[in-house]
């Protein structure tokens, strides 16, 4: 459900800017994965030290996503293979507990 603002216009709801607040996040998050992928130049290790934190925070924000959507392919069981595939490397990775909250 919409609310109206004072200039007469709808406003998104909570959930609707929840999930716009979301999407924006992970368009972020992938510019600036596909920035660190294509600019492999000698870095500090000091920079080297800050894109791994970047990694780690972008994997442990992202895996529950990915659970939710292995979840949500329970109809297709090459769709749960392949995230099953996709969360195994980024548990592997990041050293993260299968079962852990992130």
């Amino acid at each position: 459900m919409s609310t109206m603002t004072p200039t007469g216009l709808c406003a998104p709801t909570e959930p609707a800017a929840a999930v716009m607040n979301e999407r924006k996040e992970l368009r972020a998050d992938h510019r600036w994965l596909a920035s660190a992928a294509t600019h492999r130049t000698a870095a500090s290790p000091a920079k080297i030290s800050s894109n791994l934190q970047n990694l780690q925070r972008i994997a442990k924000r992202w895996l529950p996503v990915a659970r939710e959507r292995r979840a949500a392919a329970a109809g297709s069981a090459a769709d749960q293979a392949r995230w099953d595939t996709l969360t195994n490397a980024v548990i592997s990775a990041q050293d993260i507990s299968p079962d852990s909250p992130v």
